[in-house]
Formats: C-alpha cells, sequence, structure tokens
C-alpha cells in the first residue's frame, strides 16, 4: 500500500471511529477538536508533480499564469534553482480542476478568474479554508460539493442541497459544473455513498419558505399517512401592535389561526399570532 492511500484509510479509520455527526458544517470542520486529526491528514504533502497527472510544462504554465495555489509554488533552492514542492490532495484536486476548465475550452485568464472567488489560501495556517472544506465533505461524507461557473464567469463551490434550494427560490440559471467527488474518485480515492436526491411537495417547499422568511419564532407541522396536511406558524411581535395594525395582520391572507395578546399591568405587552395553513390530503 503506497503512503497515500495509507493515509487516506487512517482517515477514514478516525472517521468511522469518531462520533462525527454527517455531513459536518463549515464551522465544526475549522473549529472542532474531534476533526483536527482529519484537518491535518488533508493537509499533509504526499503527492508530487507526477500525482497531478498533468505534464510539468503544463504546471510551469499554470504557475505563470497564477494557477497553481500559493501554497505549492515552486521555490528557489539555496542554488537558487526552482523545484516544486510536494502537494495536498486539496492542492492537487485543485490543479485536476483547472485541468477539467481547460479541457472545457477555458482560457487561462478565465481560469485565474475562477481561483480567485473560490480558492483562498490562509497564510498565518497555511491551507485553504473553503477548498478544503468542500474536499473533506465530498471525501468523508455522502454530502456531494460542485464548482459552479457561470456563463460571466462567476464562481461558488455549492453542495447538491444548496443548489436544489436554489432552484426552489428561482435562481436556477446554465451553468457548468464540476463534481469533487468525481475529482477525488480520478484520484483513486474510494467516496462514501451519495444520499438519494428528494422531490419537494408543494407543502413543504412552503414550509421551508416560512423557515427561511426569518420572520417566525416557531413552527408546527401536521403529518398524516407520509403528507404533510398542515402548516402552523408562530411569531411573537414584542412592540405591540395598534389595532389597525392588528387587523391588517389578521386579515391579510385571510388568516386561520389565533391572537394571544400579553398584557402587563394593565398594558398591552406582546402580540403572539398564529397562522395555520390546511393542505388537500389527496
Amino acid at each position: 500500500m503506497s503512503q497515500k492511500d495509507d493515509h487516506i484509510d487512517k482517515a477514514y479509520e478516525l472517521l468511522r471511529e469518531s462520533s462525527f455527526y454527517s455531513p459536518f458544517t463549515f464551522p465544526d470542520f475549522q473549529m472542532g477538536d474531534e476533526y483536527m486529526a482529519l484537518r491535518e491528514k488533508l493537509r499533509e504533502r504526499k503527492y508530487t508533480a507526477k500525482d497531478t497527472g498533468v505534464t510539468s510544462r503544463s504546471l510551469n504554465n499554470w504557475e505563470a499564469s497564477k494557477l497553481i495555489p500559493e501554497g505549492a509554488l515552486a521555490k528557489k533552492d539555496k542554488d537558487k534553482q526552482y523545484s516544486w514542492r510536494t502537494f495536498s490532495l486539496v492542492e492537487v484536486a485543485w490543479i485536476k480542476i483547472v485541468n477539467r476548465l481547460r479541457n472545457f475550452g477555458f482560457p487561462l485568464e478565465e481560469i485565474r478568474d475562477v481561483m480567485q472567488q473560490v480558492v483562498h489560501w490562509n497564510e498565518e495556517f497555511s491551507y485553504y479554508p473553503l477548498l478544503e472544506y468542500c474536499v473533506a465533505q465530498s471525501l468523508f461524507s455522502p454530502k456531494e460539493t460542485y464548482l459552479q461557473v457561470f456563463s460571466n464567469r462567476d464562481a461558488y463551490l455549492k453542495s447538491a442541497g444548496e443548489m436544489e434550494m436554489d432552484k426552489i427560490l428561482g435562481k436556477g440559471n446554465d451553468m457548468l459544473l464540476i463534481s469533487i467527488k468525481s475529482v477525488l474518485a480520478e484520484m483513486g480515492l474510494s467516496l462514501p455513498t451519495l444520499e438519494a436526491k428528494l422531490e419537494l411537495s408543494r407543502e413543504e417547499v412552503e414550509m421551508l419558505n416560512d423557515i427561511r422568511k426569518g420572520k417566525i419564532n416557531e413552527i408546527r407541522v401536521i403529518v398524516e399517512d407520509g403528507k404533510l396536511t398542515q402548516i402552523e406558524t408562530t411569531k411573537t411581535n414584542i412592540k405591540p401592535l395598534s389595532d389597525k395594525q392588528l387587523r391588517d395582520e389578521v386579515e391579510q391572507g385571510e388568516m386561520y389561526g389565533n391572537v394571544v395578546t400579553q398584557y402587563e399591568k394593565g398594558q398591552k405587552r406582546s402580540h403572539k399570532i398564529t397562522n395555520k395553513r390546511r393542505f388537500d390530503k389527496s
């Protein structure tokens, strides 16, 4: 077994033996002590230029075009000769992404624009916060992450779930997608099984919209035979509404529900408004 394979196997063992919540969040992965070993494994420089699958000529050209991650730039030795440093897994993944973008016909300057948006080098701690997290998600959890590139060359690293939400919210546009999992698979790494994609019902979409509006304090749902039949949302106005404001709030959308007014020392202190929406069971 090669050193690189051994490094990945050990990381997987650490994952299996831990109590990780998978998929894990960005703050958890960046700051959690339980992820320290995985972070260290992802930052180990065990890969050489040969492992990138790209010729030295292309790598030199890409470095001149500022497409090589800053942590892996060629350095002068004591004899003032340039030599390639070894690469981390994250850096090899990025170089393979560059190669795919070239295969799609992207000019070098446009790839540089993409890189500036998604590859950020933290010089103090010598790592790539967002790109490393996306590689970790793809490598150690069922969560899929993509590089998204639009026709105007706007670029993002997004999970499949975030992309599905963009579609629901009407933000779907034509784009180029590169799967981080497919890049890692090209490197010969085994990956967790992908999560099944879920088709949301109209009622479930309404519930998600209620949550994302950020104006409610509580949401309650009733489910019958696997179908959402009622959504009950509650919001509390700490500053009491006037009678007209309260009437407008209740009459808006032909509300079905109730209003509770909280008093203190004979004065109105708050209004708790509960709105119920029922759906056809069929």
